[in-house]
């Protein structure tokens, strides 16, 4: 014999919604899983180890102002003295 019992749940739903950090665009959005893993959108890290200790950079960001930041870190390193190592 087999019985069925049917039964209404609600679930929950996560939507991560990203903007750029420097012009304020909306990037996307991510719907959270159950494990709780959604993926990044746009996101940009940056770390540089040195005597002093680790400097780290964490933004969000669209591509434009992506390839723009790191314009001005390549030109900020330039001017100080640091070349390319090929």
């Amino acid at each position: 014999m087999e019985k069925i019992v049917t039964q209404i749940k609600q679930v929950k739903q996560k939507t991560h919604f990203f903007y750029c950090d420097n012009c304020g665009t909306q990037l996307g959005c991510q719907t959270e899983y159950d494990d709780g893993y959604y993926k990044h959108i746009g996101e940009f890290e940056l770390n540089w180890h040195t005597p002093n200790g680790w400097y780290k950079l964490h933004k969000c960001l669209c591509d434009t102002c992506r390839n723009e930041y790191l314009s001005k870190i390549h030109t900020l390193l330039e001017t100080a003295g640091f070349t390319l190592d090929d």
